[in-house]
């Protein structure tokens, strides 16, 4: 089997049958789903039991409360198929996302990760915005340095790369996918699908909504440890800017990338890392003389600072 869906899920009967319906009509069908009923007090038992007896494709693993990471682990470790698809009990997917993904991937080999733009709804369901996401390995290496560059339920990622990476840490959550897609970095390269491919809903009472000051100092942490491994996160030659331009909302992502490239200068300009800010600037320079004639500027400027 190529694909296995991991959906964990506490007291989700609000709107898991609708996560459900938009995951088992999907147009790709050779898929198991994996749902982890992580202790659910609520309906959750019995939905799931009444989705299972129409589709055999649903498997229901019931555990005792041991929380999101844990169980998003116990799932990827149960799972047969090559690819793992990540989706949350209260959100939706576009009819054509599995097919859409499992299709990049295969023609992919060496992408390890590949998630997708997304829709924003709130808890009515009503579409509140759209999310556009910056799509190729440079910019989202870029951007790992500033924050996570995927919508988490949107991804879709090779198991062995996952597994290779030592999966999903408990002491990051709630920032644990940030922190497992750095670490999925060095296994390989990463993409997003500039499709409307998944629908994240705005939950009051969800872990974004209820954990956000635990939420900001994990992904300050992540952060952090993703500054370390600057000289290999910023190893690409060059982001093509341009290649926006003609896209959705491409000149807000024009400014995303641009945003990155100067908190990540003022970054190394705080620390002195001429290496880190030329290669920042190489990153986005529209010409190899513009990049040599800053390039040199930078050092200039560096050594000015050291000797003052």
């Amino acid at each position: 089997m190529k694909l296995s869906v991991v959906l964990p899920t506490y007291n989700g009967a609000n709107y898991l049958a609708l996560a459900l319906d938009s995951i088992l009509t999907q147009t790709y069908t050779d898929f198991e789903l994996l749902v982890i009923n992580d202790g659910s007090t609520d309906k959750t038992a019995s939905i799931l039991a009444a989705y299972a007896k129409k589709d055999k494709r649903l498997h229901v693993i019931t555990q005792p409360n041991k929380g999101l990471v844990a169980s998003l682990n116990h799932g990827i470790e149960l799972a047969s198929g090559e690819y793992i698809a990540r989706h949350d009990d209260d959100d939706v997917s576009h009819p054509e996302r599995f097919m859409k993904q499992v299709a990049f991937l295969d023609s992919h080999p060496d992408v390890a990760i590949v998630g997708s733009s997304m829709s924003v709804m709130d808890d009515a369901g009503q579409v509140l915005h759209n999310h556009a996401v910056l799509l190729q390995d440079p910019e989202l290496r870029h951007e790992l340095l500033i924050r996570s560059p995927f919508p988490h339920g949107s991804v879709v990622f090779r198991k062995s790369a996952a597994v290779n990476a030592g999966l999903y840490n408990g002491d990051t959550w709630p920032a644990e996918d940030y922190d497992l897609w750095l670490r999925m970095s060095q296994q390989g390269q990463l993409a997003n699908i500039d499709d409307y491919l998944y629908t994240y809903r705005e939950n009051s009472k969800g872990i974004s909504s209820m954990r956000q000051q635990e939420q900001a100092e994990k992904t300050a942490a992540v952060r952090a440890r993703a500054w370390e491994l600057r000289r290999v996160l910023l190893n690409a030659k060059r982001i093509d800017v341009s290649a926006y331009l003609k896209l959705d909302m491409g000149g807000l992502r024009i400014k995303r990338i641009l945003d990155n490239y100067r908190q990540v200068h003022h970054k190394a300009w705080q620390s002195r890392d001429s290496f880190i800010m030329i290669r920042n600037f190489r990153l986005i320079a529209g010409s190899p003389r513009l990049y040599r004639d800053t390039a040199g500027k930078i050092k200039r400027k560096l050594r000015k600072k050291v000797d003052a």
